[in-house]
């Protein structure tokens, strides 16, 4: 799981489950904001933790490549870190 990088299939199926996860309770808000508007919410907050965890993921990726000798990506810990507390 650490050298996702290289897995391009993954990344795209991690992009996808994205989209996905935002689009269904965009939809439901769309179709009735009283009845749907607690599920919504409730599957967006779940969201923020499944990316929350592949940021995370992500970023402990870019910190075993820099063990392996790649140039350290300061900026990418700082966002990624900072994409982990604001969810």
């Amino acid at each position: 799981m650490l050298n996702i990088y290289s897995r391009p299939l993954v990344l795209k199926l991690l992009l996808f489950f994205n989209v996905v996860a935002s689009l269904v309770p965009a939809l439901l808000i769309s179709l009735d904001i009283n009845y749907f508007e607690h599920t919504a919410h409730e599957l967006e907050f779940i969201n923020e933790f499944t990316i929350s965890f592949i940021t995370l993921i992500l970023l402990v990726s870019l910190l075993k490549q820099d063990e392996e000798g790649a140039g350290f990506d300061f900026s990418s810990m700082v966002i990624g870190l900072l994409a982990c507390g604001i969810a």
